[in-house]
């Protein structure tokens, strides 16, 4: 190998290695530096009002059903979240304070008053240093609802009506938001304002059959809870029957 060809390969060489370290440096200047983790305060509620196992929306409060809400506060310092068991938990009801306590994570109350449409619940953590964080939810109240509903599921019910031609249509009353914790519930059904025969009632369905030629039938269930007469609810439902 000739001296010229020698420099030759050893200028190459010095290129290559100053390419690389170059290029490295360029992608590790385009990584980006892992972030910390990033504290969260989550405050969520659930009720155990009554609701049809196949509902998929979020059971609503209603008077009467017990509403418990939950504090999970994940704060990172120091290379690691906190533990939240050790701080102080203030609970506050439509602004007045109800409970308060060290990891007292779970708050629980009653919805009362008929013509309560929400609550406001606050909690107040205070961590170990006596700095505090504080978050705020309302919760909507409803009035309990009855649907009725046929049992034969392919039967389609279209704005409170249904179309039959069948003499006879076996119904059932389905109640949503109902407190969970009630003494229980009472259906009363009612065949154009007046109420139906104890023939036609068993085991709380309906039966609805087609009689003197009568081609529509309005159908009330009246849905209340027994030792609170108030809470109750009407579901309505108009019977159509054709091509008999």
């Amino acid at each position: 190998m000739t001296i010229q060809n020698s420099k030759f390969i050893k200028r190459n060489l010095i290129v290559l290695i100053v390419g690389i370290f170059f290029w490295t440096a360029v992608v590790l200047a385009k990584t980006p530096t892992p972030s910390a983790p990033v504290s969260f305060f989550y405050l969520t509620w659930e009720t155990d009002g009554l609701a049809p196992s196949n509902y998929s929306g979020k059971v609503l409060g209603a008077v009467d059903s017990v509403i418990k809400v939950s504090a999970q506060p994940l704060i990172y310092s120091a290379g690691k979240y906190l533990d939240s068991s050790k701080w102080e938990y203030r609970w506050l009801l439509n602004g007045e304070l109800k409970n308060k306590g060290i990891g007292l994570k779970d708050f629980r109350f009653r919805a009362k008053g008929y013509e309560t449409s929400s609550y406001q619940v606050r909690v107040k953590v205070v961590f170990s240093d006596q700095s505090s964080r504080e978050k705020e939810i309302v919760i909507p109240v409803v009035a309990p609802r009855v649907l009725i509903k046929p049992v034969n599921e392919k039967i389609i019910v279209r704005n409170g009506a249904l179309e039959s031609n069948e003499p006879e249509i076996k119904l059932a009353a389905v109640p949503y938001f109902f407190g969970g914790a009630t003494s229980g519930l009472k259906t009363s059904w009612y065949l154009n304002g007046q109420a139906a025969k104890k023939e036609a009632v068993e085991n709380g369905f309906l039966t609805v059959r087609r009689e003197n030629q009568q081609n529509e039938i309005a159908v009330q269930a009246l849905v209340k809870q027994l030792g609170d007469s108030l809470i109750r609810s009407i579901g309505e439902l108009k019977i159509k029957f054709v091509g008999l």
